[in-house]
């Protein structure tokens, strides 16, 4: 895997979302990946930091800047709509969905 795809990789798992999001930016940026399978590419990625930073920011109670982040959440996710199982792509879709509804009741 590329350098910056693996930096933003660990940020994700200890759940430094901005980090992890600059680290895969800067992997599509230097086109340091070559695989169009979602599983390692650093868009699909981008996507799901983006719904975490979200639900982070709910958690924070800080809803009114958690919206923003799920709908570039959905941005990212839906370019992958016809790449990924459809119960995958209902399971990311339908927790991003459900969470935009939420907040703009």
């Amino acid at each position: 895997m590329p350098p910056y795809f693996e930096l933003g990789e660990c940020y994700r798992i200890i759940g430094e979302h901005n980090s992890a999001i600059k680290n895969y930016k800067k992997a599509i940026d230097c086109k340091c990946f070559v695989n169009e399978k979602y599983i390692s590419n650093p868009k699909f990625w981008i996507g799901i930091e983006y719904y975490e930073l979200g639900i982070a920011l709910l958690n924070d109670n800080k809803s009114k800047n958690a919206s923003q982040y799920f709908k570039l959440s959905l941005d990212y996710l839906l370019m992958w709509r016809y790449k990924i199982s459809d119960i995958e792509w209902r399971s990311y879709i339908n927790s991003v969905i459900k969470y935009i509804n939420k907040l703009s009741l």
